[in-house]
């Protein structure tokens, strides 16, 4: 088991992550709190159509990761200073997030802005684990089909 973060691993080695499994467990765990919490039916406006479903779950995923991962914090992680470590997150990560934060604030508003920031960090950090972001955007379909399901 590696402790050094800043050497990415191939993504081959994925199956046998313990970190991915952990927020893949965690994210199946938070949807079922989510679902028993959250009023019956918090989702079903984004359940209206075929077209709105696939958006959530694979359109919009794929757009934020291309953008925030794959353009802003690559971006980021070329200059020294964004790639300092703070807790094991890079600058890069932490600033990345923080705009994505910022992204989902403006048009979903407090609450949903301030939300989405641990997952966009774990997303993040696993941009950096594998120098890719297939990763990112296959736990943030994940994150989207678990949250579509916990409010149908």
């Amino acid at each position: 088991m590696s402790t050094d973060f800043s050497t990415p691993r191939p993504f081959t080695s994925a199956p046998t992550d313990w970190q991915l499994w952990l927020v893949f467990l965690s994210t199946i765990l938070v949807g079922l709190v989510l679902w028993r919490l959250m009023p019956a039916g918090f989702a079903r406006e984004i359940a209206g159509s075929a077209t709105a479903i696939l958006s959530f779950i694979v359109f919009y995923p794929l757009v934020e990761e291309i953008l925030f991962r794959g353009v802003i914090q690559r971006e980021l992680l070329t200059r020294d200073i964004w790639r300092r470590r703070i807790s094991g997150l890079s600058l890069a990560n932490l600033g990345t997030s923080v705009l994505f934060m910022l992204a989902h604030m403006a048009n979903q508003g407090l609450f949903w802005g301030v939300s989405v920031l641990a997952p966009s960090l774990v997303l993040g950090h696993f941009r950096e684990r594998y120098d890719s972001i297939l990763p990112s955007i296959l736990l943030h379909f994940l994150f989207n089909l678990c949250y579509l399901f916990a409010g149908l």
